[in-house]
C-alpha cells in the first residue's frame, strides 16, 4: 500500500528509537490481547452532547490504548465515572452521575486520506456499552446538608442495554510518525437507550431527557506513544511497512 511505502522511513526510525527507549511506553499500553506489531497510545479526553437537550457529558482524561498493522486496529477506552447537569431548557433539575459499564475492545480500520496535500490515517472505529445510572441529586440536595442522598436505588442496577458509537477521524500522518504529535477528534453518534431496572421515581425523567437518538462522542486525541515492545515486534513492523 501507498502509505506504508510513504511511512517506511518514518516508522523505521521510531523501531530504532523505541528499542533504546522503550521505557515508559510499555507502561502506557494496556493489555489490548491482538498481536499487530505497533503499539499506540493516546491521551483521550471525552465529551458526549445530549441530543434532547444540548447538555455536555465531560468525562475525566483516560488513555486510549491500540495496537494495530496500518490497516486495522484494536483497543480499549474506559471512560470514567462522571456526573453532569439534567437540565430542561435553562433550568437545572438535578445533577446525574453515570459509567460507563461492560465496554468492548474498540476496534476498527486505517485507511489512507489526504488532507490539504498531506497524508493522513483516516480512522473508523466502533465500541459497544451500557450507561448505568448511579446516583441522581436533585437541585438543592447539596445546600441541605444531604448531598449524599440519591433518588436512585442503592444495587438498583439502573442500566440502558447495549448500545453502539461510531466514531470516525484523521490523524495526520507526518505528524504523527515523523514529529511523533497529534491533536485530533474522532468523533461520531450513537443513540442512548432507555434505562431499565430499579431506577426510582425520577427514571421516567431521566429517559425522557436523555434516551434517544443521535447524541455526540468527541474523542480528543492527543500526546501519541509508541511501543514496538521488543526487537522481534520491531521486525514486524519492518515486514509490515515491506509487505
Amino acid at each position: 500500500m501507498k502509505i506504508r511505502r510513504y511511512l517506511t522511513s518514518a516508522m523505521v526510525a521510531a523501531v530504532a528509537a523505541s528499542v533504546l527507549s522503550s521505557v515508559g511506553a510499555a507502561a502506557a499500553q494496556a493489555d489490548v490481547g491482538d498481536d499487530y506489531p505497533v503499539g499506540l497510545a493516546f491521551d483521550a479526553e471525552t465529551v458526549s452532547v445530549i441530543s434532547k437537550t444540548g447538555q455536555p457529558i465531560t468525562f475525566g482524561k483516560t488513555t486510549l490504548s491500540s495496537r494495530t498493522d496500518l490497516t486495522n486496529l484494536v483497543g480499549t477506552l474506559n471512560l470514567p465515572q462522571t456526573t453532569a447537569a439534567l437540565k430542561l431548557g435553562p433550568l437545572t433539575l438535578a445533577t446525574f452521575t453515570i459509567s460507563i459499564v461492560e465496554p468492548t475492545k474498540v476496534t476498527g480500520t486505517i485507511a489512507q486520506g489526504e488532507v490539504d496535500g498531506r497524508t493522513t490515517l483516516d480512522l473508523k472505529v466502533a465500541q459497544s456499552f451500557k450507561i448505568r445510572l448511579d446516583k441522581v441529586a436533585p437541585l438543592g440536595i447539596g445546600s441541605l446538608g444531604s448531598s449524599d442522598l440519591t433518588l436512585v436505588p442503592a444495587g438498583g442496577n439502573c442500566a440502558t442495554q447495549t448500545t453502539t458509537a461510531n466514531l470516525t477521524g484523521s490523524i495526520d500522518a507526518a505528524k504523527l510518525f515523523q514529529d511523533n504529535t497529534a491533536d485530533t477528534h474522532v468523533k461520531g453518534s450513537y443513540t442512548i437507550p432507555e434505562f431499565q431496572g430499579d431506577c426510582g421515581l425520577f427514571a421516567p425523567i431521566i429517559n425522557a431527557l436523555i434516551a434517544g437518538p443521535n447524541n455526540t462522542l468527541d474523542v480528543h486525541l492527543t500526546n501519541p506513544v509508541f511501543d514496538f515492545g521488543s526487537t522481534s515486534r520491531a521486525a514486524a513492523v519492518q515486514k509490515v511497512l515491506a509487505d
